[in-house]
């Protein structure tokens, strides 16, 4: 009994010896290594930038930035116009709502990785009260959304700024919020 399994074991052994030689000279192997490098980026966009220079996120035909500086909002509606944009103005909710989770909510689209972590950190946006009390866009877009909580008080505050919740919240013009988001035509 003892040479049959000795047996066996030298034809699976042999077996598995023939498997591996056979495989091993259907391996083939370039003649030679390649001797250059291509160093050049891709000549084509990926899709996650089409229209969108690096640090802007594109959403419905805008690009969009989320700048970290602690300005008035006229002087953040300055700093975009200096990038050839405005600060953010929406139309829907849905806009609203992707930009929310793209720019303010998501540290990946966020140039500071620390403004993560505060849950109250508060982005201007576009939208003020002029003097007869009605609100505009700064980008001159026609106001046909709005996010304000509703039976808000806005008296004295005439600024709008977003928390990373989403959540509208009137200021007032001369105070300062954390950050601000930009928006321009994507084809810029």
């Amino acid at each position: 009994m003892k040479f049959l399994f000795v047996l066996f074991l030298k034809f699976v052994f042999i077996s598995a010896q023939l498997d591996l030689n056979s495989i091993k000279k259907q391996q083939t192997y370039p003649a030679t290594a390649p001797t250059t490098v291509s160093t050049s980026a891709p000549s084509t966009v990926g899709p996650c930038n089409v229209g969108c220079q690096d640090g802007w996120v594109p959403y419905g035909g805008s690009c969009y930035k989320k700048m970290l500086d602690v300005l008035t909002q006229s002087t953040a509606e300055q700093e975009c116009i200096t990038l050839g944009a405005h600060l953010a103005s929406f139309e829907t909710n849905d806009e609203a709502t992707a930009i929310k989770n793209l720019v303010l909510s998501a540290p990946l689209f966020s140039t500071d990785l620390l403004s993560y972590s505060s849950s109250s950190q508060e982005s201007w946006i576009g939208l003020l009260k002029t003097s007869n009390g009605a609100w505009k866009w700064t980008d001159a877009s026609e106001v046909e959304f709005t996010n304000l909580p509703t039976g808000t008080s806005v008296t004295g505050a005439s600024c709008v700024s977003m928390n990373t919740s989403g959540v509208w919240k009137p200021n007032d013009c001369s105070s300062t919020v954390t950050s601000f988001i930009c928006k321009r035509s994507s084809s810029k």
